[in-house]
């Protein structure tokens, strides 16, 4: 039995691993789409698994919200003049960012729902 993955920056591609172990990525009005569609109808929406979620680690969540290294060295620079070293803006800032994104938190991929036209085109049930 032929297994597919939504997968797309939309979830509006599929692949496949075909018997002899290469990988098909295709998208609507394609020939593969037509037999997706088939297959999907014939076989039923099991044959189809939903695009992974990706959860970012902590590391990754808390890269993208740190400020620019320029502004952290400024307001450094400003709460070591001021005296404020442990209670200015740059150890709050970061410190909001650390608490925000727990080292627990060590990212995962889950499997996304089917997108609702895998589901209205495979068994024509509309939602």
């Amino acid at each position: 039995m032929t297994k597919y993955k939504i997968i797309g920056e939309n979830s509006d591609l599929v692949r496949v691993v075909n018997g002899n172990g290469s990988v098909t990525t295709f998208g609507k009005g394609s020939l593969e789409y037509d037999q997706f569609i088939q297959d999907v109808k014939e076989q039923g929406i099991g044959i189809v698994e939903g695009p992974d979620i990706v959860t970012p680690d902590y590391k990754e969540s808390r890269l993208s919200e740190y400020p620019d290294i320029r502004e952290q060295l400024d307001q450094l620079y400003w709460d070591l003049k001021n005296g404020r070293l442990d209670t200015g803006d740059w150890i709050q800032n970061i410190t909001k960012i650390k608490l925000k994104h727990s080292k627990s938190n060590t990212g995962k991929t889950d499997v996304g729902h089917l997108p609702q036209w895998v589901i209205t085109e495979g068994t024509g049930n509309f939602p």
